[in-house]
């Protein structure tokens, strides 16, 4: 399992349930918990199944948010936003270890984005934008400043896409916003002197 090589972890295990004693919970517990980690890697059909399985028959389980969290990250990569979402909600944060904080608020932020829930989206996106740790720090920043323009909460969206701006992911994008608020701002000698720059670079 370590060494990513799941679907021979799958066949051990399912070798080591065999072996096991129906009374040994502990061993049994942790048994189907890397089935369901490899399953989910694996993509299996399944993975969710045995999920909600394991969360019926050990719902005291040490592992029950990194099972959730597994799960929510699938459909996560799967764009399944909606299936997220319910799934991200059950999750302990304070189960989580600091990589994995990040990590959650990032994309359960993002889920809620691409469901409409703008406000709690907002929110969890605030978390993890101004984590110096996060991989997800500029992004999470990138999307807050995305719904605080939408909200036409113009001060918020200046000061935080004026942070990305120089982030290759969206240094293409963030110049049209910053644009925008200033014409929305009234700064028209500012929109007419960016705006040139901008329209020369445009597609």
């Amino acid at each position: 399992y370590n060494k990513g090589l799941y679907a021979d972890a799958q066949q051990q295990l399912m070798q080591a349930k065999r072996e096991t004693s129906s009374t040994d919970k502990t061993m049994l517990a942790n048994i189907d918990f890397y089935d369901i980690m490899c399953a989910v890697r694996l993509k299996q059909p399944n993975a969710e199944t045995l999920a909600k399985q394991f969360l019926e028959n050990y719902p005291g389980s040490g592992r029950k948010s990194q099972v959730i969290l597994a799960v929510a990250f699938s459909n996560f990569d799967k764009e399944n936003y909606n299936e997220a979402v319910k799934w991200f909600a059950d999750v302990n944060q304070n189960d989580l270890n600091e990589s994995e904080q990040g990590e959650f608020a990032f994309k359960y932020g993002y889920s809620l984005l691409k469901t409409d829930k703008s406000d709690r989206a907002s929110e969890m996106l605030a978390l993890v934008k101004d984590s110096e740790k996060s991989r997800y720090s500029n992004a999470a920043t990138f999307y807050y400043a995305h719904i605080a323009y939408e909200q036409q909460k113009y001060a918020a969206a200046l000061m935080h896409f004026e942070k990305v701006k120089d982030i290759p992911e969206f240094a293409d994008i963030v110049p049209f916003y910053l644009l925008q608020i200033a014409f929305y701002q009234k700064e028209y000698d500012k929109v007419v002197e960016e705006g040139q720059k901008i329209y020369k670079n445009a597609s």
